[in-house]
């Protein structure tokens, strides 16, 4: 059997495949009737609680598989939740009503719903969907572009109006970095928020602000289309100036510019991870793809371990900055990973993936993360420390249960064995 009949028997009928169909199960039944999507039903969070980053990526999710109206619904939810709380921005966790949101600047969590707003109005003619949430899209997406989260060189707009914005006359200036900053990215680098201009908020802006520019341009909205139009090639060229660095003769992307007080480029941080993967979540073709593929090859040089159990090669998350692998992967990364791997058609990558799933999940669900654990079960690695020296220890394996259910982990996995059904003529199943 070769191998693409190999990978389609097993995310067809294989292990793989009750993962994933009974994952995406899980995903559905856990959106309650006013739209709250429960991130885990481990209970790790609690039963109450709501990652506003999940419902976004779910949004996206849905509407890919052609299922718009549950996508929206999920949507409408979230604004609904936005408006009635009077928040100035969608917030980090949701709890049920009666309990306030709790509020953490994330550009990329903001980002993921509005570009799953605007890919849905392009797409679907539900006018009132799209006059009840364009305004509050609207105005977050000219923020994106401006400081202190777009570094175009000009101070801050402070408490201006949106249209005051876009009227005030002001481009980015040629020698300003035009990256955009992320508060506080969500790291597993020492599991704490960096403060940064790194790949993931890079891709999610710039995915966000050409689909509200090209939305803007369909509704007739030509002073926010244009004023985007400005904005978006200039942070292309800020990603293709200042977030390359050339190694052995070669360009590649930074994962990540950490933010320095007196150096608005920020520094660049030493290593690469699991942040370079995220063109690959969204489809966005704002990266030299021939520097792209090459700088996820080198990621997968210094990352790969062998599984154990399955004997698997597979990457995990990153590597530290003094060259050893962090050896950890989450639900994200492996799909994205295997995004990567279908979209270049190196489908024995793939089918290295299913392998190590296969031996590895011990749960129906997918879990949040694979961990490293010794033979008695006892952690090799704390909130991104290593709990060890030298290399793995004898008789390591992976824990494969952590947070069964997942959210957003559970939401990239599910589409990117969609794609990996749709791309190989498999039938999808999930349907509206």
């Amino acid at each position: 059997m070769d191998v693409i009949d190999w990978i389609s028997e097993h995310i067809t009928t294989g292990k793989i495949a009750s993962i994933a169909d009974r994952t995406f199960a899980s995903l559905t039944e856990r959106v309650e009737p006013d739209g709250f999507l429960v991130e885990s039903p481990s209970g790790k969070y609690g039963n109450a609680t709501c990652f506003a980053r999940s419902v976004g990526a779910m949004a996206l999710m849905l509407h890919e598989m052609g299922m718009p109206e549950k996508a929206m619904f999920l949507l409408d939810g979230l604004f609904a939740r936005v408006y009635e709380e009077s928040l100035p921005d969608i917030p980090h966790v949701l709890f049920r009503r009666g309990r306030p949101s709790q509020m953490v600047d994330q550009i990329d969590a903001t980002a993921h719903a509005v570009l799953a707003f605007a890919r849905l109005s392009l797409d679907n003619s539900r006018e009132d969907f799209f006059r009840r949430h364009y305004d509050f899209c609207r105005g977050k997406t000219v923020r994106f572009f401006r400081a202190p989260y777009f570094s175009d060189g000009n101070p801050p707009p402070g408490e201006m109006e949106t249209d005051a914005i876009l009227r005030d006359g002001t481009a980015p200036k040629e020698d300003a970095p035009c990256l955009i900053r992320n508060l506080h990215l969500e790291h597993s680098r020492n599991y704490v928020y960096w403060d940064c201009s790194d790949m993931l908020s890079q891709t999610f802006v710039g995915a966000a602000g050409e689909a509200m520019q090209q939305l803007a341009l369909e509704k007739g909205d030509h002073e926010l289309a244009d004023w985007l139009s400005v904005r978006t090639a200039a942070l292309r060229r800020g990603i293709d100036r200042n977030l390359t660095f050339v190694e052995n003769g070669q360009r590649l992307y930074y994962e990540m510019r950490v933010t320095r007080r007196d150096d608005p480029f920020g520094e660049p941080f030493p290593a690469l991870g699991w942040p370079l993967y995220a063109p690959m979540a969204i489809g966005w073709d704002g990266l030299d793809r021939n520097v792209y593929d090459h700088t996820i090859e080198v990621l997968h040089s210094r990352t790969q371990l062998r599984d154990p159990v399955s004997g698997a090669r597979v990457n995990m998350e990153e590597y530290m900055p003094d060259g050893r692998i962090f050896p950890e992967t989450c639900g994200k990364v492996v799909a994205w990973d295997i995004d990567w791997y279908r979209s270049t058609q190196n489908w024995e990558g793939v089918r290295q993936w299913i392998l190590f799933l296969e031996a590895n999940t011990v749960s129906e669900i997918l879990p949040e993360r694979y961990d490293p654990v010794r033979a008695d079960g006892s952690a090799l690695i704390h909130r991104g420390k290593l709990l060890y020296d030298g290399s793995l220890p004898e008789g390591w394996k992976w824990s494969g249960d952590d947070d069964a259910g997942n959210g957003e982990q559970c939401i990239w996995f599910c589409l990117s064995i969609y794609r990996l059904r749709k791309a190989l003529g498999c039938p999808t199943k999930w349907k509206d």
